[in-house]
């Protein structure tokens, strides 16, 4: 009877069989990128390494595995023990509070007697799906966000093009309703991505400035 390991020869006999197994203590290089080459501690897990660095490991949270000290006191950053001690009529100036105060949700003032006063609601924060919105810069903790930071401002910004599509959905819409964006909204015929008044504003000044562009270079 032909052994496995010969038959597999005979199939490829450019295959090399061997009897030895992988070491399973040996360390996986480091395969990431060059920045955290120096910064990487191979004892150390992927989590803790990135919380060394002052990175996030996940976008969306943790779900579980990190024990909280119940113990500790609040700090300043602690935005529930904030509007706790806010509401409980700690001094605290409106445009604070308006700042702790969840999306969603407000702070109702009472007189004496218990009527209304005042309602404070929190601040407006711009819309993270609009092409717009911004994050407040904040300064780099440790020398491995700083170089990252570095390489992504010093970056080669690349130039997209709207595609043939785009271009052909809006010239529909300007076709049909000039520069009306409030009815290129309703209209789900041609708006059949919903765009919003705002991002089919843009997408207008955007497809006149490519189009006056390539007219000039013809």
């Amino acid at each position: 009877m032909v052994n496995p390991r010969t038959r597999k020869k005979l199939k490829n006999p450019k295959l090399k069989i061997s009897k030895k197994r992988k070491n399973p203590l040996k360390r996986a290089t480091f395969a990431g990128h060059p920045l955290f080459k120096d910064e990487w501690d191979p004892k150390q897990t992927l989590a803790r390494n990135y919380r060394k660095m002052g990175l996030v490991a996940k976008m969306n949270g943790v779900a579980g595995g990190i024990e909280k000290d119940i113990f500790a006191k609040p700090t300043a950053d602690d935005k529930d023990s904030s509007l706790a001690a806010a509401t409980q009529g700690d001094h605290i100036s409106e445009e604070d509070l308006k700042k702790l105060i969840p999306e969603g949700y407000g702070v109702i003032e009472r007189d004496s007697e218990g009527n209304i006063v005042k309602v404070i609601m929190p601040e407006e924060h711009q819309d993270p799906l609009d092409s717009d919105y911004e994050v407040d810069p904040v300064p780099a903790k440790t020398g491995a966000v700083k170089a990252l930071e570095d390489l992504a401002n010093n970056a080669e910004k690349r130039k997209r093009w709207m595609s043939v599509g785009e271009r052909h959905a809006i010239q529909d819409l300007i076709d049909a309703h000039g520069h009306n964006y409030r009815a290129m909204f309703w209209d789900n015929k041609l708006n059949v991505n919903q765009y919003t008044e705002r991002q089919l504003e843009k997408m207008v000044k955007r497809y006149l400035e490519e189009k006056e562009r390539f007219e000039r270079d013809l």
